[in-house]
């Protein structure tokens, strides 16, 4: 680390200060032997190569003093480019912590990201930023990642200072000699947010927005898992919009999609807010519900058929009817969503026919 070297680089600049005050005090020391004469410096000290020696070896060490020095200031400058880096580094929280996770150095976007001031959060643990990964098969993958490539992505959860948590990326770089590590902490709620609005987008239907074919096979299925798991009674209700075709030809394409709109508005107002509905065709729907007897389902059919029929009554602005069947699944007669949407498929067919 840089602290690390700067303490070296001063280490190295105070050594070579004292062998240039040492080998001054001997030249002292040399000079007044020989003024006074004293019988042990002076038969030495008059010797030309012992003189010669002192003279290089005076030199040498003004030469080391000199390249601490020049190196300290290197490390120094060194320093003060490195704060400048992690400075500019915004919105994003820098840190620099030891093997113990200790935190050694941060910049100041932890005071908008966290709420901390820098100086509150050095000499912390980073477990006052966020939830530490305790789980040891998710430690065990950063260090192997680290170990292996020397730097690890991964998510967490973060701890505001008020104590509200929210979704972090943490990318974490090895240092050196296992001295530690460099963390770059960033938000990610927007980003979050903004994956699950596309989520969201991506298994609707657009028209109706209910769920598309692809999302009423995805939460359908999880359902009916969690069913199989609790031994739950599960129905599927399968609607067919009637006599789509003459309402197209007759009244346009953009009645036929207000008449769909308005069965959606139907089915989401009749059903229960647990109820998956799904628009899985172009006038088809699907309708999943979880713990409910055979007599409810059919109650909920009912009552649908009744507010479809009212709703033509009223409005008598197109020929609108609904035809409907209905399959079940329990623990006694486990069924897959295929089995399901094929028996409630053929069930509303005879039921068209009439």
């Amino acid at each position: 680390m840089i602290t690390s070297s700067i303490d070296k680089e001063k280490s190295h600049l105070w050594f070579a200060i004292l062998i240039t005050v040492l080998l001054v005090t001997y030249e002292v020391l040399i000079e007044i032997s020989i003024n006074t004469q004293s019988t042990f410096f002076a038969p030495y000290t008059q010797l030309p190569v012992v003189q010669w020696i002192i003279r290089l070896l005076f030199f040498w060490i003004l030469a080391l003093l000199w390249i601490a020095y020049r190196r300290w200031c290197q490390a120094i400058r060194r320093q003060l480019e490195f704060e400048t880096i992690i400075s500019s580094i915004g919105p994003d929280v820098f840190i620099v912590i030891k093997p113990d996770r200790t935190i050694t150095r941060c910049n100041n976007a932890t005071k908008m990201m966290f709420g901390y001031e820098s100086s509150e959060v050095v000499g912390q643990k980073t477990g006052l930023l966020y939830f530490d990964r305790q789980a040891k098969d998710k430690k065990n993958k950063i260090y192997d990642h680290l170990e292996r490539i020397g730097f690890h992505v991964g998510d967490a959860t973060g701890k505001r200072r008020d104590g509200e948590t929210f979704p972090l990326e943490i990318i974490t770089g090895k240092l050196l000699e296992g001295t530690g590590a460099v963390i770059l902490i960033r938000d990610i709620t927007e980003r979050r947010a903004l994956e699950e609005q596309l989520r969201i987008q991506s298994i609707s239907d657009e028209l109706t927005e209910v769920l598309n074919r692809r999302g009423f096979f995805e939460l359908a299925n999880q359902q009916l898992k969690t069913a199989k798991r609790y031994k739950q009674k599960v129905f599927l209700l399968y609607a067919d919009v009637d006599k789509m075709k003459s309402i197209n030809d007759a009244l346009g394409h953009k009645a036929g999609d207000e008449a769909l709109k308005e069965v959606a508005t139907i089915l989401k107002a009749t059903c229960r807010e647990a109820d998956i509905i799904g628009r899985i065709g172009g006038d088809e729907f699907a309708i999943l519900g979880l713990e409910c007897y055979e007599e409810g389902a059919e109650r909920l059919a009912l009552r649908i058929t009744e507010k479809v029929n009212r709703f033509y009554e009223e409005e008598n602005r197109y020929n609108l009817s609904i035809s409907l069947g209905l399959a079940y699944s329990s623990s006694e007669n486990p069924r897959f969503l295929d089995q399901l949407l094929d028996e409630a498929d053929k069930l509303m067919y005879k039921q068209k026919q009439k």
